[in-house]
């Protein structure tokens, strides 16, 4: 499969959300109350992307098969390293669910870390639920477990916190 990773526009808040909607459902489904699905339908998904997307302190990557059509995405955002212990933040990284295990995600991976350090990160934070089947994704990439958490982006769901402490050495693992 060709893929093209390029940073997202306002244009494509419909089709991320979507992605993201199908990731949620294929992945968090059983693990999440119902509630959460419901209180995240489409439209509201669509109008939060197009307000990350407008914030141009956030980091956005799509990719697109060769019709253009979004197969998944990452999204970041710098931080404050002396506030955090982490200079970089990854808030999102979701693919098509019939995706998985192909190789988008690695790709998307490296993009955002590239797109990362050229704005001059060094590490990089996220959070993933602590039953989600993504930790062995992240864990095989390279990142750290971080028992203490940190609390950027907290809220209410149990989830757990990981970190690449080097943004080249994954670049080069993947």
């Amino acid at each position: 499969m060709e893929v093209t990773i390029r940073r997202a526009t306002a244009l494509d808040a419909g089709a991320i959300a979507a992605v993201h909607a199908a990731a949620w459902e294929g992945s968090y489904r059983g693990i999440m109350p119902d509630e959460e699905f419901r209180k995240r339908p489409l439209e509201r998904r669509r109008i939060q992307w197009l307000e990350w997307l407008e914030n141009t302190s956030h980091v956005v990557l799509v990719g697109c098969n060769d019709g253009g059509e979004i197969l998944g995405f990452a999204g970041a955002r710098m931080l404050e390293a002396a506030q955090w212990g982490f200079d970089s933040y990854l808030a999102t990284l979701y693919l098509q669910p019939a995706l998985k295990r192909q190789g988008l995600g690695k790709m998307l991976l490296r993009a955002i870390a590239a797109e990362l350090r050229a704005q001059g990160a060094g590490t990089m934070v996220l959070r993933t639920l602590r039953l989600s089947p993504a930790r062995r994704f992240y864990e095989k990439m390279g990142a750290r477990f971080i028992p203490e958490g940190v609390d950027v982006d907290a809220g209410h769901f149990d989830d757990v916190v990981y970190a690449f402490d080097d943004l080249r050495d994954l670049a080069a693992r993947l």
